[in-house]
């Protein structure tokens, strides 16, 4: 007897220690708390409990991250299947599923950074990997927003697009359900293949928390009541044991919309080349929420030159010509406020100036900050341009080579005519009418494109393009008059462009405009006497009278 009840013994001894303390498989989901706003936790803390606002802080669009723990497990292929709700209340709550690391846009107030998350902080390991894999685009079958989740899923970097293991590979994710879009209360769920490689298996993914900008204002997971988000556990290895995780909606707040356009006018569309235009950015915020951290760019093109100093506006301003920049700190709703700079047009370039907006801290529902790729523009960015009167600031001036020449002798005039821009002149006239003090030497006339004195004393010349900055000299010659006008004028008599000092054709007269100008000879008189002198008997007798003649003549050609 003794003996048998020593074997029982023996036996129930070694049954307990082979089978009485292996343990048991384990699963647990379990969701992250990331403190509050003003008093953020990082690493974020992934635990079981629900979230709300005294724990955790999200905005719509961010995707809260969860994990699910898996111990004592055997090695190899294993299955769960996870579920979250999708429609609640009739918005929309967790729309998809995402990677685990998505808290961006991070704008808090008071401003923090990002929380750091990382799925196996407070795990023991050791753990192996990680590895990812491709999670699949949900459906937007019956979607009261054509195309969504779908597109906006899709529209995610690649990245942000997994799902994460340690101590495994997962080997398929494929929908086990995808919940109605329209029905009031719906969920989707997912099931997910993997091999562990090691007993503690870490799988980690985000809930993406369904926005207005996607939605609608009313349809998002801000605008539901109570805990609308849950994850759950519905499988492990085929076997129930559900596990729910919820979020209350205190936690997750709407996304911070501010609608930001953008309107660019210039204070003169058709201004002189070489004037001074003033260019206002006008930037509206129709809101709903206050946009901060505003900043606009604007990229001054080739056609002007900033006027250093002269940027306006905004909390702050940055001037690195041609680059601008300006911060706007707050714009309250229904707000707007001008930026402006000042450009001097120039004779040629590129006029179109384009602003846009570059960032803010809220969404904008209707364009994307810094993607400017020209027309059609969305409504945060603007351009003005101008088409600009072409200057050419044109002036003569006349010389004589001998300004007192002998009376008959030949002097030359050269008309120098420059053009002091800003821009080319073209088909530029000048004329020149010869006084009477003058006789014009035929064929003498040289310089300009083209010339004509086939009309003298009137000369003329055409200059078909003198640049900015050139000169060019036109000549003629001219024989000195004994009596005469000896003050020789010409003038500019016609231009394509505008010249902002002086009036081509209107020359009426000292003082004269800068394209004008004279030349005077003051003559030196000229006259060839000779004489000639005669006796009436060149053999008269001795004693007889003779009358002599002195004949003086003058040969000019001045009186002499």
């Amino acid at each position: 007897m003794n003996l048998m009840r020593r074997f029982m013994l023996a036996l129930v001894v070694l049954l307990w220690g082979t089978t009485g303390f292996a343990q048991a498989p384990k699963a647990t989901l379990e969701q992250a708390r990331n403190g509050t706003a003003s008093s953020p936790t990082s690493p974020v803390v992934f635990q079981t409990g629900n979230l709300g606002s005294s724990n955790s802080h999200y905005v719509e669009g961010m995707s809260a991250p969860y994990r699910l723990v898996l111990e004592n497990i055997s090695l190899g292929a294993h299955n769960v299947i996870i579920e979250w709700d999708i429609k609640n209340g009739g918005a929309h709550a967790i729309d998809y599923i995402t990677h685990y690391d998505r808290l961006q846009p991070h704008n808090f107030s008071p401003p923090h950074a990002q929380e750091v998350v990382n799925p196996l902080n407070g795990l023991t390991g050791p753990f192996g990997g990680p590895s990812t894999f491709a999670i699949p685009a949900p459906s937007s079958a019956g979607s009261p927003v054509a195309g969504q989740p779908t597109a906006d899923f899709n529209a995610l970097p690649a990245g942000e697009r997994n799902m994460t293991i340690w101590n495994g590979s997962i080997s398929s994710l494929s929908y086990v359900n995808q919940g109605s879009l329209t029905a009031a209360q719906s969920a989707s769920s997912i099931s997910i293949d993997f091999t562990a490689t090691s007993s503690t298996v870490v799988i980690a993914w985000g809930g993406h928390l369904a926005s207005r900008l996607v939605w609608g204002d009313g349809n998002s997971a801000g605008g539901i009541s109570g805990s609308p988000f849950h994850m759950r556990l519905l499988e492990f290895d085929g076997s129930g044991g559900n596990q729910d995780r919820s979020m209350q909606a205190a936690a997750v707040a709407p996304t911070p919309l501010a609608d930001l356009s953008l309107v660019k006018s210039v204070s003169n569309p058709t201004p002189l080349a070489g004037s001074t235009v003033t260019f206002t950015i006008a930037v509206t915020n129709s809101g709903p929420d206050a946009a901060t951290n505003v900043s606009v760019a604007d990229v001054i093109p080739s056609g002007y030159t900033y006027v250093a100093g002269s940027i306006a506006g905004g909390t702050s301003r940055t001037a690195a010509a041609p680059n601008l920049t300006w911060t706007i700190a707050s714009l309250a709703n229904g707000a707007t406020t001008n930026l402006t700079f000042q450009a001097v047009v120039n004779a040629t370039g590129n006029y179109l100036n384009v602003a846009q907006v570059t960032a803010s801290d809220q969404e904008d529902p209707d364009s994307t900050p810094n993607n400017e790729n020209g027309a059609p523009y969305e409504d945060d960015e603007d351009d003005a341009t101008v088409t600009p009167t072409p200057v050419a600031d044109l002036s003569l001036l006349k010389s004589v080579d001998n300004p007192t020449a002998n009376v008959g002798s030949t002097v030359t005039f050269t008309i120098a005519v420059t053009n002091n821009g800003p821009s080319t002149a073209t088909n530029v006239s000048v004329g020149d009418v010869i006084p009477s003090g003058f006789t014009y030497v035929t064929g003498s006339i040289a310089g300009g494109t083209s010339r004509s004195d086939a009309t003298a004393p009137t000369l003329t010349w055409t200059i078909a393009s003198l640049a900015n900055g050139a000169s060019t000299n036109l000549t003629f010659q001219a024989v000195v008059n004994a009596t005469g006008s000896y003050t020789n004028v010409a003038q500019v008599t016609a231009s394509d462009q505008y010249d902002p000092d002086s009036t081509p054709n209107n020359e009426n007269g000292a003082p004269y405009e800068d394209d004008e100008d004279d030349a005077t000879v003051v003559p030196t008189a000229v006259a060839d006497l000779s004489l000639v002198k005669t006796v009436n008997n060149p053999t008269a007798n001795v004693g007889s009278t003779v009358t002599f003649t002195i004949a003086v003549t003058n040969n000019g050609p001045s009186t002499a």
